[in-house]
């Protein structure tokens, strides 16, 4: 059955939408390297940070898209990311290789989500004043990572 004319419009709109709301892509958008200057467009301005001002970057994440966001942050760095982890629901992985990923239960949380606490905690304390944190946070966080006080 033909569809009208409007139809492959309205797919064309539907992509851009998707496209634009891919985790992903959205940081690929949005930071960009020179040098050793990282820009970061936000919405309240241009943000500019000197790398060399740190000995390390480690990369601390959680939620659905937190794999995704990782995966462009290390397209973005590459080797100069030191460590990180980033945890995420099952089966919403990415291809990583400087940080590590894990996954977790989602939407309740189960033993994983636990661990995943307590190493996202080991991992922001040993951070040093010449360590840059990146966190990458979204949907679901709650769910996936727990820690007990």
């Amino acid at each position: 059955m033909a569809h009208p004319p409007e139809f492959d419009h309205l797919k064309d709109i539907f992509q851009a939408g998707l496209n634009r709301a891919d985790p992903y892509q959205m940081v690929i958008d949005t930071v960009r390297l020179e040098g050793d200057q990282l820009h970061l467009r936000t919405d309240t301005g241009p943000l500019e940070v000197d790398l060399a001002q740190f000995d390390r970057i480690v990369i601390l994440g959680w939620g659905k898209a937190s794999a995704r966001m990782a995966h462009a942050l290390e397209t973005i760095l590459g080797d100069r990311i030191s460590e990180g982890l980033v945890v995420t629901a099952y089966g919403h992985t990415a291809s990583l290789n400087r940080v590590k990923l894990w996954q977790a239960g989602h939407p309740v949380p189960d033993e994983n989500s636990l661990r995943a606490g307590e190493a996202l905690k080991k991992h922001a304390i040993a951070a040093e004043e010449r360590t840059l944190v990146i966190n990458l946070i979204s949907g679901g966080g709650s769910a996936l990572v727990e820690c007990l006080v």
